[in-house]
């Protein structure tokens, strides 16, 4: 299955130095299953995409694998990062290009607003939310990803990227499980949420 679950423009608060989420589009699909846990769902999502934020260097762009899941982050050196969440088969290329395209695009929406040194809270451009889930919904046929490519003249830049696992990506004596666990912004139902996808090797964003 290709799919593309998540895309979020995040940045890091100066005052707290904790990555806040700018705008999100989550897609938690439309069976009835993932309906039923789709708050938890986008906690989740929300969480990870601001961890890989804290974890990722300004200026560099990453591959991160966790089972069968694969995010692709670019952090800017200004902090503002795009994290695309997406399955193991969705073509890499396309991803980064989607990362891209989001974050050139947003550059040109913030500069026009003039309010991105201002956003230094949680969904500061949820009008922008709109924008995301026509990109998601756009390319969750990676084949539509291929006039990006045809006008990209530096794909060799995916060379530069840095590919690791989630493990690796963490501290050393740090976990996941003990991050989910200690989180102030998970709900408990979500962190249960967690603990059952994790115990069944369920993959609907973990």
């Amino acid at each position: 299955m290709v799919k593309i679950y998540s895309l979020m423009l995040l940045k890091m608060n100066k005052a707290t130095n904790k990555p806040i989420v700018l705008c999100n589009h989550i897609d938690t699909g439309s069976s009835w299953s993932t309906w039923m846990f789709s708050n938890a769902i986008a906690d989740m999502a929300k969480f990870l995409s601001k961890l890989l934020c804290e974890k990722t260097q300004p200026g560099c762009r990453q591959q991160v694998e966790k089972d069968e899941l694969v995010a692709y982050v670019h952090k800017r050196d200004d902090g503002l990062t795009c994290v695309l969440v997406t399955d193991k088969d969705y073509p890499y290329r396309v991803a980064f290009d989607i990362v891209r395209k989001t974050m050139t695009d947003f550059g040109d929406y913030t500069q026009k607003e003039g309010t991105y040194s201002k956003a230094n809270t949680e969904n500061f451009y949820s009008a922008y939310n709109n924008t995301l889930k026509q990109t998601v919904d756009l390319y969750q046929d990676p084949t539509k990803g291929d006039n990006i490519l045809k006008v990209k003249k530096e794909l060799d830049e995916t060379k530069e990227v840095l590919h690791q696992t989630l493990e690796k990506l963490l501290d050393r004596g740090e976990s996941l499980d003990e991050l989910v666990q200690k989180s102030e912004e998970l709900e408990s139902s979500t962190i249960e949420f967690y603990k059952r996808t994790k115990d069944t090797k369920c993959c609907i964003i973990l």
